[in-house]
């Protein structure tokens, strides 16, 4: 899940803090994706507040890394062997 993401699913990004139980200051230190930790987080948070199942259902299958095209960050497919030459 991505943090604009889970920030929207709420409104702000005050009232996720606060659904959170955290300050909006430490949300600034999340990264772009979120960890599993983090995504759990919010999803516990978005059934308690009785936000709808499709809505967060919709959070989670949208991309969690944007495609850029030139981006110099190309990451290795699962399927693809490792190089031995290193």
């Amino acid at each position: 899940m991505r943090k604009a993401t889970a920030i929207k699913m709420f409104g702000t990004a005050t009232a996720l803090a606060d659904v959170l139980g955290v300050s909006k200051q430490s949300l600034t230190v999340w990264q772009e994706v979120l960890t599993t930790r983090q995504t759990d987080q919010v999803i516990g948070a978005a059934l308690r507040t009785r936000i709808p199942i499709e809505q967060i259902g919709a959070a989670l299958t949208e991309p969690a890394i944007p495609y850029r095209h030139g981006s110099k960050d190309v990451r290795r497919r699962q399927d693809q062997p490792h190089s031995a030459a290193c």
